[in-house]
């Protein structure tokens, strides 16, 4: 009997969230859903319209409630059929974002999108075989996947990592377009945004379990998620 088992990921800009949950997704033959690239693809695609997010709400929301935001493989995502995974890492698109992930009704539209992709089952991924039995999965990483969208996922983690490790972690995936300076400018005008805004703010969840990674490899908090997933699976089993 296959079973549907929901990973949380949240945490601050540049924590690791998206780097951790596509690797655990491998590991575990999860779907991945990076909601964080749901928010930068309607902000890519409000910028390609020459919206302005503070004067033209509404507009902003239309575009987020009719957007077609699809993951057709790990790690890739497609905006109304087109691909448009790299445009979504430009520093452009991290400044831009703050005004369109507070925007209460573009929060509604993503929200009931993702718990749509959250609750489906999809036959392309295998699952996870534990114990002779398989299970399969979402892993789906924000600030406010454990908190607002996916209060009773089975396992909620919430990332932290300090700013000079996150900096440089955006500093490496930029390939210093940016120098590192702004870059940790920018990330705690972001951390100040995501922390402060009125719908949706990142805080961790009550029954989170939190990670620093400021000196872990990746391959150690995967490690360290899978124990806390096959602890949860065992719970699972046990209970009647």
């Amino acid at each position: 009997m296959t079973r549907l088992f929901r990973i949380a990921i949240d945490g601050p800009a540049a924590s690791g969230k998206s780097t951790t949950a596509k690797q655990l997704a491998r590991l575990l033959g999860f779907r991945y859903i990076d909601s964080g690239a749901m928010y930068r693809s309607v902000t890519l695609k409000c910028m390609t319209m020459h919206l302005d997010p503070l004067v033209q709400r509404d507009e902003v929301a239309k575009v987020a409630q009719s957007l077609d935001i699809q993951f057709p493989d790990l790690g890739l995502v497609s905006n109304d059929g087109k691909d448009v995974t790299k445009l979504l890492r430009q520093e452009s698109i991290t400044r831009s974002i703050a005004p369109i992930a507070s925007n209460p009704l573009v929060r509604q539209a993503m929200a009931d999108k993702q718990r749509l992709m959250a609750q489906t089952l999809d036959d392309r991924y295998a699952g996870y075989l534990y114990r002779g039995r398989c299970t399969q999965g979402v892993i789906m990483d924000g600030r406010d996947i454990g908190t607002v969208i996916l209060p009773d996922a089975e396992l909620k983690i919430f990332l932290v990592a300090d700013l000079k490790a996150r900096a440089e972690r955006r500093f490496k995936e930029l390939k210093g377009h940016d120098g590192l300076e702004q870059i940790m400018k920018d990330i705690e005008a972001r951390d100040l945004a995501d922390r402060t805004r009125t719908v949706g703010p990142l805080k961790k969840a009550s029954d989170a379990v939190e990670l620093d990674n400021s000196h872990l490899s990746l391959d150690q908090q995967v490690q360290q998620i899978q124990q806390w997933v096959h602890q949860r699976l065992d719970l699972m089993q046990a209970s009647p």
